[in-house]
């Protein structure tokens, strides 16, 4: 899914989100169907597995992460999640993107 000129915004961003005070885990953000097919077009290429996506199209982006959040609150979490994620691609010169955090769990 992550086309250029921006890909090299998304290799890090699992790290990106990781590194995020409140979250303890991170899942993956394709369903199941897209995760099969986008494995097997991965292990061909001999690209990276990202939990993180990134998706261009029609000169937008649009990033989705699903979290697992632990001792934090949920709020707070998913708003310290969209802001790293919006610095680290305003870094890589993308404005305006989509960013989409999702809480899969919430640790107490």
């Amino acid at each position: 899914m992550t086309t250029a000129p921006h890909a090299d915004a998304a290799a890090p961003l699992d790290e990106v989100v990781r590194g995020t005070p409140g979250v303890g885990t991170l899942y993956r953000s394709d369903p199941l169907l897209s995760r099969i097919v986008a494995s097997g077009t991965r292990a061909l290429q001999g690209a990276p597995d990202r939990l993180v996506l990134l998706d261009e199209r029609d000169g937008s982006v649009t990033v989705t992460a699903t979290i697992g959040v632990e001792q934090a609150s949920a709020a707070q979490t998913c708003r310290a999640v969209h802001d790293a994620i919006a610095a680290h691609l305003r870094r890589h010169g993308v404005v305006d993107p989509t960013i989409v955090v999702t809480v899969a769990r919430v640790v107490e």
